[in-house]
């Protein structure tokens, strides 16, 4: 089911309009520079072979199809959550079963959302499932322990011990914060499903700001995250609740006189009729039902 829904995206939005979609510069095309990074010689190709796109950038021997294009525009989208991006962008519908849930447990997996550090390498990452608010894991080797955990290897070969002992955590999106440029605007928002859902919004209006959000949820802000931003413009988008705004004001607190500068979305002005119902809702439900709306 789920390769049929992904041929439907496909023909639906093939990687050329996915490029565009995204609001990329430059033009795909069989000789074109790179849209991911500086290209001062044209390595990057968008080519059609038997019916179906693909790209390939060969200075960096990396190649794939529109799933693997999501993959490199968002480093922290795991496969999983990218095949959902896509289908949400393509406006077609996942399948309902795309994911055998486990007995009396976690149920459906939802979305993957991978923490890098400074050097690009995996930090760990947050899965959230249909009856886990967030699941953490650490990449491991054979026989380590963490936490009281031992490492176990999952159907892909892979090894995870599933906590986050031992682990320096880091802010989602760290690498392309700090390779913004300094003028880059920082939004901070309240879960990765929020990063994710704005991040894609800038995107796609050709806006060059970065997305980021601490692991684990409101109250979990650390004086690292804090340090990480030093000299940047944040802004920090809130959820609509009271946990989520005290969560802001403390965020903002701890980023005075290390930030840039610091500023807290009123959502009175940008979304006043929801705001008015007192009911909880975030930046992911705004764009939903404000597409075209105006950003924060």
């Amino acid at each position: 089911m789920l390769r049929d829904s992904i041929a439907r995206c496909k023909a639906s939005l093939p990687l050329p309009e996915l490029w565009r979609r995204l609001g990329l510069p430059g033009e795909p095309k069989k000789l074109c520079s790179s849209p991911f990074r500086e290209d001062e010689h044209p390595s990057f190709s968008v080519f059609q072979r038997d019916g179906l796109w693909f790209w390939r950038d060969q200075a960096r021997d990396e190649s794939g199809d529109e799933i693997g294009f999501l993959m490199q525009q968002y480093r922290e989208l795991s496969k999983d959550s990218a095949i959902k991006l896509y289908h949400e962008l393509a406006g077609v519908p996942m399948p309902q079963e795309t994911h055998k849930a486990k007995k009396h447990t976690l149920g459906e997996l939802e979305a993957t959302f991978s923490y890098f550090a400074v050097d690009r390498s995996l930090r760990f990452q947050i899965r959230r499932h249909q009856h886990a608010k967030a699941v953490p894991r650490q990449p491991a080797q054979p026989g380590q322990w963490a936490g009281g955990k031992q490492a176990r290897r999952d159907r892909d070969g892979c090894w995870w011990i599933w906590n986050l002992a031992g682990v320096e955590l880091v802010l989602f999106n760290l690498p392309t914060i700090l390779s913004a440029p300094p003028e880059t605007k920082i939004y901070i928002v309240e879960g990765e499903k929020c990063a994710v859902a704005l991040q894609t919004a800038f995107r796609a209006r050709r806006r060059w700001d970065v997305v980021t959000t601490n692991p684990l949820g409101a109250g979990k802000w650390r004086p690292s995250y804090s340090e990480a931003l030093r000299a940047r413009h944040c802004i920090i988008v809130p959820d609509f609740d009271e946990p989520g705004l005290a969560h802001a004001q403390a965020v903002a607190a701890s980023l005075y006189g290390i930030a840039g500068s610091v500023s807290i979305t009123n959502w009175d002005k940008l979304w006043p009729e929801r705001a008015e119902q007192s009911e909880k809702f975030d930046i992911a439900d705004y764009l939903s039902a404000n597409p075209k709306g105006q950003l924060p």
